[in-house]
């Protein structure tokens, strides 16, 4: 089984993302978490089903909540490298070499 790596960044977003929604309502965190948790799962699963996004990145959407992961695959593992929250820009919070293939998500992306 391949195994998942989070940049340490990505894990910051994901525990503050966790977080921000368990104080908008209790278990909502647990929620996001569960869906995240599914998303990753199915990555590793299958890495190659989610769309290329700006090469090396691909990127998943996490069900029911405006997020996507974006990660990249690697010969022994899968790196997750951000967090992507569809509702905001990430000009100002993105390294610059993620950001290319944020916007060309967020220019295919559902959530506008």
């Amino acid at each position: 089984m391949t195994s998942l790596i989070f940049d340490p960044g990505a894990r910051h977003e994901f525990l503050e993302a966790v977080s921000y929604y368990e104080k908008c309502s209790v278990g909502l965190g647990k929620r996001f978490r569960d869906d995240v948790e599914s998303a990753s799962k199915s990555i590793v699963e299958t890495p190659f089903r989610y769309r290329i996004l700006s090469a090396p990145f691909r990127g998943c959407l996490i069900s029911k909540f405006p997020y996507a992961i974006i990660y990249t695959i690697e010969p022994d593992h899968i790196r997750i490298i951000t967090f992507f929250l569809e509702a905001i820009g990430w000009d100002d919070f993105l390294p610059s070499r993620h950001l290319a293939a944020v916007k060309s998500f967020q220019k295919k992306s559902k959530f506008r």
